[in-house]
């Protein structure tokens, strides 16, 4: 969406490139390295397109071993960014601190990881709004089913036992509530279901993700729960003092229960979090305001001292 949005809203060119196999939460591919053609001219041109970047935009820890041998060309000479997404910084911080010695912008996609790096930038996820709206519009519901989505990748990173936990027991107290959780299946695939949902239960741990912002651009409310240090850091981003400000419902084991039957019985309380949700996507995360952010950030740093790659 980045390249995209560069494109579209600056004079600047923006190359895509994807060089390891996609997570099971698809997205449309700017470019796609051809591993059949390593030595070929798919390398080739990635060689050429680092070397005639002012800026390169990295994703995620270490991988870049061909960058080994272009290093004495980008030193002292290209911006190099590292965007960290989740796991790897919280259990190595030191990751982005080597980062930062030699010389590389460091960002961050969620707000909770300012806990580890609190020095980095939160660069928000762009959402595409011109899609969802397009192509996901807010359905509706019977009266007599209220439907709770939950989609996961991992369950542990997300608390998803617990949540399927706690919606057996929301199960049990009114049977109109349906807990209905996803894995395994396509970007687009997900976002249909998640337009299905009265309300979206994002996480127990860490605080929102992608498809969070995504229930959040359709109106659809948001549970989703972090540790109190966490959600220091997800308060003060969005320039809010207590939770109740922040565009997504926050919760913890025991109160997210009472959440669920509260908003299942309210309509106008679903209605008020889905408007609030709604336009915090638009301020932060639509693809103009995260171009603009990602901007600023490219603008502002400085060539790198030292290109770093795995196995240093």
């Amino acid at each position: 969406m980045l390249a995209a949005g560069f494109l579209r809203y600056t004079n600047w060119s923006y190359w895509g490139v994807m060089t390891a196999d996609p997570s099971w939460l698809l997205e449309r591919h700017f470019w796609k390295l051809d591993y059949k053609d390593l030595a070929g001219r798919e390398q080739k041109m990635l060689d050429e397109l680092i070397l005639s970047a002012d800026v390169l935009h990295l994703n995620s820890i270490r991988g870049w071993e061909f960058l080994k041998r272009l290093a004495p060309d980008l030193e002292n000479r290209t911006k190099i960014v590292m965007h960290h997404h989740g796991a790897n910084l919280r259990e190595d911080p030191r990751i982005a601190e080597e980062e930062r010695d030699a010389g590389w912008e460091v960002v961050v996609s969620t707000p909770d990881l300012l806990r580890v790096v609190p020095w980095a930038e939160w660069l928000p996820s762009p959402v595409d709004l011109e899609e969802i709206d397009g192509n996901y519009p807010r359905w509706i519901k019977p009266e007599h089913e209220f439907i709770v989505g939950h989609g996961y990748t991992v369950p542990e990173n997300k608390g998803t036992y617990d949540i399927m936990y706690l919606l057996d027991h929301c199960h049990r107290r009114d049977r109109s509530i349906r807990f209905v959780p996803w894995n395994g299946i396509g970007k687009r695939q997900s976002l249909w279901l998640i337009s299905q949902c009265d309300l979206y239960f994002a996480t127990l741990l860490y605080g929102p993700g992608v498809a969070t912002l995504e229930a959040m651009a359709m109106g659809v409310p948001v549970l989703a729960s972090c540790t109190e240090e966490e959600l220091e850091h997800q308060m003060a981003v969005v320039g809010v003092q207590t939770p109740d400000g922040l565009p997504w419902i926050y919760v913890t084991r025991e109160t997210a229960g009472e959440w669920v039957h509260e908003l299942r019985n309210d309509p106008e309380l679903r209605r008020v979090w889905g408007l609030k949700g709604r336009r915090y996507v638009e301020e932060f995360h639509s693809i103009p305001a995260v171009v603009a952010r990602a901007k600023a950030v490219y603008e502002r740093a400085t060539p790198c001292r030292e290109v770093l790659y795995s196995g240093e």
